[in-house]
């Protein structure tokens, strides 16, 4: 079972990510290693909030952080980390250089691939990469297993959702032009489309 699976009572404890560790008995032993392993470690003076994202912020308004920070290692020029400048690309001011939006850790193990520019494929990998070029920090094989067990712990089901079924018109179709008292009749055949217009009586 996920932390994202809780029922709505529980998912009050998500607000903040200390308050996670009540709602640990939700998930197995490698995601409670990595939830700590991830707070030990810095990667939550970033990831925080409800969606792991940063502090709620006025609509309009993302919650920014340079990336990458730590640029020597062999991960900025294998992925090209730093070739794209982040917000500074549309405004062009210096301070907004390589500054790019917190992504959420909500479905993240969902939407591969992973970065600005999609260069890296796994979860696995996106974990060690950010660990160095973020934090300065490598993390053994162990750590990243336990790491990616949490973050696949933050999965929730997608609603199902019912599309409305319209009614059936066979060979045309028929929209409503109100409050001009038109409507636009389309009329199709095998080979070609045609519309046309006329007023209603």
């Amino acid at each position: 079972m996920s932390i994202a699976s809780q029922n709505g009572h529980d998912q009050r404890f998500l607000t903040f990510f200390p308050f996670v560790k009540i709602q640990s008995g939700a998930i197995g032993d490698a995601a409670k290693r990595g939830m700590q392993l991830v707070e030990n470690i810095g990667c939550t003076s970033c990831h925080t909030g409800v969606n792991f994202s940063g502090p709620e912020l006025p609509a309009g308004n993302a919650f920014l952080q340079p990336f990458p920070i730590f640029k020597d290692n062999e991960y900025i020029v294998r992925y090209k980390l730093d070739e794209d400048e982040g917000k500074f690309e549309s405004t062009h001011r210096l301070e907004d250089k390589h500054m790019f939006k917190v992504p959420s850790w909500r479905n993240v193990a969902l939407t591969a691939p992973y970065f600005h520019n999609g260069a890296v494929a796994t979860l696995d990998e996106a974990v060690r990469v950010m660990a160095k070029t973020q934090l300065n920090t490598d993390l053994d094989d162990n750590e990243i297993s336990d790491i990616v067990a949490f973050l696949n712990s933050l999965s929730g089901e997608f609603p199902q959702l019912t599309l409305p079924r319209l009614p059936e018109s066979p060979n045309e179709t028929v929209i409503s032009e109100s409050p001009e008292s038109r409507e636009i009749v389309i009329s199709v055949n095998e080979k070609e489309r045609v519309e046309k217009t006329r007023l209603v009586r």
